[in-house]
């Protein structure tokens, strides 16, 4: 009972160890992710090691420490000397070393899933930065305003047309327009359709056109192509609002099957349907939250529906700050009993939809390379154990001119087969992670091939230097000295 109770001291020393050296590694792990936040979300401050989590930690310590370190303490409580005597130095690599094998092989499985889903995330990040969504956002400032005043619709519309004017005129400006939401932003639906055809009231709501309500200068603003016809010219901004609509070319494919559709007629509205005359048609949008498709969408002139917010857009010359803040003032002098929030520019708004495929990503890095390490010592203890239990063998096979090239092919097969193992295992867990993340990815499928080989390269690579020590202290196996401790 006293070998029992050291087995058992033992595994809850460990444990505790094991658990503190968990909580440095969870720090660690969090020191990348401060001052970074999701979408709307407070950024995140940091991970503390307070009282809930330390007692968290010690518990969870204790806890393994019984669950794992009982069965050995009461298999020491069994200890057969007259077997251990007879067996003459022998060592037993039986159950021991397929328990070390099997848990090296799953730590192996664990970081290749892991590195495969990191690299499959990274990728689509990647991805997302290059698509082509249609606009241009570069030195693109936006402010956003609340209006509590209450004005008559002519009444600001004055206001908003004088807005535009004097930024426009800002040294450093070179467009201004306003907007409602701005690209890959928020979106108003609606429905469009010719006139006398049956516009379907239940249409899903994924199938449906984003109206967009911009003033003159949007399109040069953002930089979107005419395909055909024209944008909004000043004379269509007017209260009330006049009647004519720019199409998406994939909502007039949509529609007509071409796009060289100026001067058609089309109904469409949020709620009531309104006959419009279409005057241009431009180049396809897509959205950062769905740029698969070309979300269809049509323009319509920023009109007299009173809103409870004002957005405007500015495209500076360059970024140094000094244009969007002589744009603050000017907002400022134009609503003086409204708080004016800072200007923003469209490019931090794009890396913050993109900040949760990228922070998933840099997370899945993070454990993965504490995965490498863990496969790597892993697979060290797993091998060596095997030289260490095998040295007699390996002596016995030099002593009668076995080559040391054998020795080390020996040791290979050993560290081949638990990598291979593992790495089958892997692959089915990496595939199961790809379905998992699916909805994250873009550009690459859950069975990208060259991901996964990436992956696996990496992973064959780590296991190759771990197994370097073991098979170096194999092949220095001295047959005179095995043989004489015999």
């Amino acid at each position: 009972m006293r070998i029992a109770r050291q087995f058992l001291a033992e595994s809850v020393f460990l444990a505790l160890l094991g658990g503190a050296m968990g909580l440095v590694v969870a720090w660690l792990i969090m020191i990348p992710f401060r001052g970074q936040s999701l979408v709307r979300m407070p950024a995140f401050e940091g991970f503390t090691i307070g009282p809930e989590i330390l007692r968290l930690g010690v518990v969870s310590a204790l806890g393994a420490a019984l669950l794992f370190g009982t069965v050995p303490a009461l298999l020491a409580s069994r200890f057969d000397l007259g077997a251990a005597l007879r067996s003459s130095g022998a060592r037993e690599t039986g159950r021991l070393g397929s328990l070390r094998t099997a848990l090296s092989a799953s730590q192996i499985a664990m970081t290749l899933a892991l590195v495969v889903g990191a690299v499959l995330l990274l990728r689509t990040v990647a991805n997302l930065r290059s698509v082509e969504t249609g606009v241009d956002v570069e030195r693109v400032v936006r402010v956003t305003v609340d209006l509590s005043m209450e004005l008559e619709p002519a009444e600001l519309h004055l206001l908003q047309r004088q807005l535009l004017g004097e930024v426009s005129s800002l040294p450093g400006v070179e467009h201004a327009a306003l907007d409602v939401y701005g690209p890959h932003g928020a979106r108003t639906l609606g429905r469009i359709g010719l006139p006398g055809a049956n516009v379907d009231d239940e249409e899903p709501r994924e199938s449906l056109p984003m109206i967009w309500q911009v003033t003159p200068g949007w399109f040069e603003l953002f930089g979107m192509e005419t395909i055909a016809g024209r944008t909004f010219e000043d004379s269509d901004w007017r209260v009330p609002s006049a009647d004519p609509v720019i199409l998406t070319a994939s909502l007039a494919r949509r529609l007509f099957g071409r796009t060289d559709v100026v001067g058609q007629i089309v109904m469409a509205g949020a709620r009531d349907l309104v006959e419009r005359r279409i005057v241009g048609v431009v180049e396809d949008y897509r959205s950062l939250y769905s740029p698969s498709e070309p979300q269809d969408a049509y323009f319509v002139p920023y009109g007299d529906v009173r809103r409870s917010y004002l957005t405007l857009f500015a495209k500076t010359e360059s970024r140094d700050g000094t244009a969007a803040e002589a744009i603050r003032n000017v907002v400022e002098s134009s609503f003086p009993d409204v708080a004016v929030p800072d200007p923003v520019y469209l490019t931090d708004t794009v890396e913050e939809i993109h900040q949760e495929e990228r922070m998933l990503g840099q997370f899945l890095w993070i454990l993965s390379v504490f995965g490498l390490l863990m496969s790597a010592v892993g697979l060290y203890g797993a091998i060596y154990f095997v030289v260490v239990n095998r040295r007699r063998e390996f002596g016995i096979r030099l002593a009668l001119g076995a080559d040391r090239k054998r020795i080390l092919q020996l040791v290979a097969r050993s560290a081949l087969a638990i990598t291979l193992g593992g790495a089958v295992v892997g692959l089915l867990a990496a595939y199961w992670l790809s379905r998992v993340l699916q909805n994250r990815l873009f550009g690459v499928g859950v069975l990208d091939a060259s991901s996964y080989l990436a992956a696996v390269s990496l992973v064959v690579l780590v296991a190759v230097l771990a197994c370097v020590a073991p098979a170096r202290a194999a092949l220095q196996s001295d047959p005179v000295a095995t043989l004489r401790a015999e």
